[in-house]
């Protein structure tokens, strides 16, 4: 969906196999995807307004990059708390209201791994007004060998990687953590060392 006057969707489906790529969302728009729960391709969002985010707190899978960028009004990220798979990259970039993570901390950290354009697993830059990353699957990922993660021109905590790193060593351990595959079990003496 690229550039569209008014959005009033409706879409009572809980999955999409392909991509799900919009720009340039008008201001109170909503977006109809009450119901989905699983993205197969990338999501990326571009030039939203924070009232669209409303409707997407269904979403807990997503097959390919997770982008969002130039979102005006976008303070935190708390719709996606059931997200726990990014088969991709996670890109937060030039979001100029931003102040924290919050709803990212559910994201399975072994999961993300770059795909496609973009060259790393985590870019946070350019939203000015972010100034703590330090969300557990962020700081998690940190732990994981050969993960390739661009953090600058935040603020305060989320300056650069050196600080992201100096933040996460104080990070709690979870407190319920679920564990599903084999692979969750293996990885796990590697993602919660400091527990």
């Amino acid at each position: 969906i690229n550039n569209p006057s008014t959005v009033t969707l409706n879409i009572p489906i809980d999955s999409i196999k392909g991509n799900i790529e919009i720009n340039n969302i008008p201001l109170f728009s909503g977006n109809g995807f009450e119901y989905l729960a699983y993205v197969g391709g990338n999501f990326e969002l571009n030039n939203c307004n924070s009232y669209f985010f409303t409707s997407l707190d269904s979403i807990k899978y997503i097959g390919g990059n997770f982008s969002i960028s130039n979102c005006q009004k976008l303070e935190n990220f708390k719709v996606f708390i059931k997200l726990s798979r990014v088969n991709g990259s996670v890109l937060i970039e030039g979001n100029p209201d931003l102040i924290a993570l919050d709803g990212l901390s559910t994201i399975d950290p072994a999961s993300i791994n770059f795909r496609d354009k973009e060259p790393y697993d985590l870019v946070i830059k350019d939203n000015p007004k972010l100034v703590d990353c330090d969300v557990f699957s962020f700081c998690s990922l940190l732990s994981l060998s050969n993960k390739k993660i661009l953090i600058e021109n935040n603020k305060g905590k989320c300056t650069n990687i050196d600080s992201l790193t100096e933040d996460c060593k104080i990070i709690e351990c979870p407190i319920d953590i679920k564990i599903y595959k084999q692979k969750d079990i293996d990885n796990f003496a590697e993602l919660y060392s400091k527990c």
